[in-house]
C-alpha cells in the first residue's frame, strides 16, 4: 500500500505502444505492459485485495433542498471529468498489459460507462448504516467491491443511503483494483472525485526502467523476505484462516475469529514521543508520526509475550527514485522488511527510510525456511494518511472515512495496521488480526475507539 509521500514532478515517458484506431474518429487503442508486481497480482501469485474505503456523509442543508440527488449529480459530474482526463480507468487487462481507448469512448459520457462504474443504490437495498459494527461492514458492502477478473471494471463508485437515516446520511464507497494502482494512485483519483484536488491526467504508461531502479534501491534479495519459506507460511496462514471460518460456520463463532478496531491516535502522546526522540538523537534529527506508530505496532508483543518473526512496511517510491513522479499511476511501491532489533524505536524506522534497508545493529539475517514454518507471526504497517486530502460535497459533512478491507482475506498468522484520516485534521489506526497475535492496546498511543462504526462493541482478545 503506502508509505510517506514526497513531492515529485510530472509524469511522462514509460513503456507501451499505440495500436490500431478504435472507439471512433481520433481514438486509439493504447497498450502498456504491467509492472512485474502487477503481473503477479493479476495472476493470483500475490495475495491481493482491492484498495477500498467507505466515507459516511451527513446532510447539513443546502443543495437546493435536493440533498442526496444533488450530491449524486455532483459526483457524476466530477467522475466524468476524471474519466475524460484518465480514460485508462475504463480500460481492461489483456494478458500482461493494461489496454484502454484514448480518448474515452463517447467523450466520457455517463451513458457509455460500464454499468458497475457508478451506481446509486436504493434506500434499504444494502443494509448499511453508520452505527453498525465495523467487522460487519465489508460483508454488507461486498456488492460494491471491484472484482478480480480481467474483464471487471478497475474502479467502482457506489452511493449507498444509510439504512437507518436515508434522508440525511449516505455512504460513498470507492473501490479500485490493486493491479492498476497503489494507495497513491487510489487517493489521487479519490481527491479528484472528492473535489479537493484539481482534475488532472495521471500517467498510466508503465515505466519498467523505474521498476528496475526500485529493485536496486531496495537491495534485492538481501533485504527481501520473499522465498519458499515465506510463501509457505502465507499459504499455511490462509489455510488456517479458512479452517477458522468453516469452523465458525458449522459450530458458531468460538471467540477466535478476526478482531478489528479503529482507534483515534492521541496527538499529544505522539508529540511527546517525538520531542523525547529529538532529545535522544541516535543519528536522526526527527521522527514522523508514521515512525512512532509503525515502531509500536511492529515491536508490540503478541499474546504470550513473543515478538513477530518479521514486520513489513509499504513505502511509496515516488519522488525517491529517478523518473518516478507523483503523476505516475501504477504500483510504484516496495516493502521494507524488519527483524526484531530493527523496529524497537522510531529512530530505527526513520533510519531505514533514509537508507531503504534495515537499520538494526548488529545486522541480522533474513529468516530461514524453517523459521518461517515455525513463525510466531508477521506484522504489516501501511500509511494512507499522507495521501488523503479529504472530500467535499456541497451541503454535506464527512462523518467518518475508513478503510474498507475484507478481513476474511487476512492469513491467520498476520496482523495489520493502516494509518489513515477519519476526518480532515485527525489521525486514526485501523487494526486487525487474530487474537493470538494482538498486543494490549493500552500501551499504544491511542485516545480510544471511534464512536461511529461501533467496533468497540467487539472483544479484542
Amino acid at each position: 500500500m503506502v508509505g510517506e509521500a514526497h513531492a515529485g514532478g510530472g509524469g511522462g515517458g514509460g513503456g507501451g505502444d499505440l495500436g490500431a484506431m478504435a472507439g471512433g474518429e481520433g481514438a486509439r487503442t493504447v497498450r502498456t505492459p504491467l509492472l512485474r508486481i502487477e503481473r503477479m497480482m493479476n495472476s493470483g501469485l500475490e495475495l491481493t485485495a482491492p484498495v477500498g474505503t467507505v466515507t459516511f456523509f451527513r446532510h447539513e442543508g443546502g443543495g437546493g433542498g435536493r440533498g442526496l440527488e444533488a450530491a449524486v449529480d455532483e459526483l457524476r459530474r466530477r467522475l466524468q471529468e476524471v474519466v475524460l482526463a484518465n480514460p485508462w480507468v475504463l480500460g481492461r487487462i489483456e494478458g500482461p498489459a493494461l489496454v484502454f481507448e484514448d480518448p474515452a469512448p463517447a467523450g466520457g459520457d455517463p451513458g457509455s460507462w460500464p454499468v458497475d462504474l457508478f451506481r446509486v443504490y436504493s434506500p434499504g437495498e444494502l443494509c448499511v448504516h453508520r452505527q453498525m459494527d465495523l467487522a460487519d461492514l465489508p460483508n454488507a458492502l461486498s456488492p460494491t467491491k471491484c472484482g478480480g477478473r480481467a474483464k471487471d471494471t478497475f474502479v467502482r463508485i457506489s452511493v449507498v443511503p444509510d439504512a437507518k437515516d436515508p434522508a440525511n446520511s449516505f455512504a460513498l464507497v470507492f473501490s479500485m483494483s490493486h493491479v492498476v494502482g497503489d494507495g497513491h494512485t487510489y487517493y489521487s483519483l479519490l481527491a479528484m472525485l472528492g473535489g479537493t484536488a484539481p482534475c488532472r491526467a495521471l500517467n498510466p504508461m508503465r515505466k519498467p526502467e523505474v521498476e528496475k531502479r526500485i529493485r536496486e534501491l531496495m537491495g534485492g534479495r538481501e533485504n527481501s523476505a520473499r522465498g519458499a519459506g515465506f510463501n509457505a507460511a502465507v499459504l499455511l496462514g490462509v489455510a488456517a484462516a479458512g479452517f477458522s471460518r468453516l469452523r465458525d460456520a458449522v459450530l458458531g463463532p468460538r471467540g477466535k475469529h478476526l478482531r478489528t478496531r479503529i482507534l483515534k491516535v492521541d496527538a499529544r502522546r505522539v508529540e511527546e514521543e517525538k520531542r523525547a526522540v529529538a532529545q535522544e538523537g541516535q543519528g536522526v534529527d526527527f521522527v514522523s508520526t508514521n515512525d512512532v506508530l509503525t515502531s509500536w505496532w511492529s515491536r508490540a508483543p503478541r499474546r504470550g509475550g513473543r515478538k513477530v518473526l518479521l514486520a513489513v512496511m509499504a513505502v511509496n517510491l515516488r519522488g525517491r527514485v529517478e523518473g518516478c513522479d507523483n503523476l505516475d499511476a501504477g504500483n510504484y511501491e516496495e516493502i521494507l522488511n524488519y527483524r526484531p532489533g530493527d523496529f524497537e524505536t522510531p529512530q530505527l524506522i526513520r533510519k531505514s527510510l533514509q537508507g531503504f534497508c534495515r537499520a538494526g545493529d548488529p545486522r541480522t539475517r533474513m529468516p530461514t525456511t524453517w523459521e518461517h514454518l515455525r513463525s510466531p507471526g508477521y506484522s504489516i504497517s501501511t500509511n494512507w494518511s499522507t495521501f488523503d486530502r479529504g472530500m467535499a460535497l456541497p451541503g454535506y459533512t464527512t462523518e467518518i472515512h475508513a478503510p474498507l478491507f475484507d478481513v476474511s482475506a487476512m492469513p491467520h498468522n498476520f496482523r495489520m495496521c493502516i494509518i489513515f484520516r477519519p476526518r480532515p485534521g485527525e489521525l486514526a489506526a485501523y487494526l486487525t488480526g487474530y487474537p493470538h497475535l494482538l498486543p494490549p492496546l493500552d500501551e499504544g498511543p491511542f485516545a480510544g475507539p471511534e464512536d461511529i462504526l461501533q467496533s468497540s462493541s467487539r472483544r479484542w482478545f
